[in-house]
């Protein structure tokens, strides 16, 4: 036996909107946790290592201006540049970074997101800088996955390169959304 439910909008009994559905039949779930952070300004002359990224939901784009900041749910705290999971699911988690070095070559950089500290392997993504004779050489690196994630765990951005590097502002940013 089939039925049909004709509303335009289910909310919970408190009051808040979980879905709506508009006449043409999208769907909107306008509480899905989500964010997207990113550099305010470039990180220089970092040594050689691991070194986490300074996002913040007050970021500008490649183009200089003010995005819009994406902090659903409130997950992302810019005083310790974390996003603490706030519910338990799969999330759909990505991000890039412009890296460039300072005057010598970098063979090996990498860009990771970890979760309670630990990186795991298929969140972490690749890249290198080529070896030619004119600096600085820059390099994009980008990654997503997605991850089974439990509610209060926390994740972080990393970056990691062989030589000095530096971290370009406008090009870094770390973003995620819960799928469900």
């Amino acid at each position: 036996m089939a039925s049909t439910l004709k509303v335009n909008t289910i909310a919970h009994s408190g009051g808040t909107n979980a879905i709506t559905i508009d006449s043409s039949g999208r769907i909107s779930t306008p509480a899905r946790p989500s964010f997207k952070v990113g550099l305010n300004s470039s990180m220089t002359s970092l040594s050689s290592g691991h070194h986490k990224l300074t996002v913040t939901s007050n970021f500008y784009s490649a183009a200089g201006t003010k995005t819009s900041n994406v902090n659903v749910g409130g997950g992302f705290d810019n005083s310790t540049y974390r996003y603490t999971v706030q519910k338990t699911g799969i999330y759909n988690l990505m991000g890039n970074a412009m890296l460039y070095n300072t005057n010598t070559a970098i063979r090996y950089t990498e860009l990771a997101i970890r979760v309670n500290g630990s990186v795991y392997d298929d969140m972490r993504w690749l890249g290198s800088h080529s070896d030619g004779n004119s600096y600085p050489d820059y390099s994009g690196i980008h990654g997503s996955n997605l991850a089974y994630l439990e509610a209060n765990q926390y994740l972080e951005f990393y970056a990691y390169s062989t030589e000095t590097f530096n971290i370009g502002a406008n090009d870094t940013w770390f973003a995620g959304y819960l799928v469900g």
